[in-house]
């Protein structure tokens, strides 16, 4: 159902591609709502929330969702903030599976003060964590 291995990826090329949302479409957005709702609360970009949230945001600033949605997501944009901090605090910082993933969809909403407040944390995090190896290299931990 996700939007990189799932469903939620035929909603981003089909509505781009044709400038609208089909009925079929819409469908699949309500089906994955009623999953994440009811039976898997995943947040990743590539399975879950984070990637919902940036396809309904990409849909709405082409056009092809007419309301604006970005009041809606802020209530949910709580709890995926709070799932990238416990990402972080894991050392998960994978882009589709991660805090890199949450983080990439709060870029999206970089016009919004809180959001720029999310990014900020997670680039404090990040440099607090990384090691100067010299010549301009530094590594952080990460878990395998």
């Amino acid at each position: 159902m996700g939007l990189l291995g799932g469903k939620l990826g035929h909603v981003l090329y089909n509505s781009f591609k044709s400038g609208d949302l089909s009925s079929r479409d819409e469908q699949i957005i309500q089906n994955w709502l009623f999953e994440f709702n009811n039976n898997q609360q995943v947040f990743t970009f590539c399975h879950g929330l984070a990637g919902f949230n940036w396809l309904i945001l990409f849909l709405g600033s082409n056009g092809i969702i007419k309301n604006d949605l970005k009041a809606n997501l802020s209530e949910i944009d709580n709890i995926l903030y709070r799932w990238m901090l416990q990402q972080l605090s894991q050392l998960n910082y994978d882009f589709l599976h991660g805090a890199i993933g949450a983080c990439n969809y709060f870029l999206t909403r970089s016009d919004e003060t809180i959001y720029r407040k999310h990014v900020a944390e997670f680039v404090d995090f990040i440099e607090k964590i990384t090691i100067s190896e010299g010549d301009d290299k530094i590594k952080a931990e990460f878990k395998l």
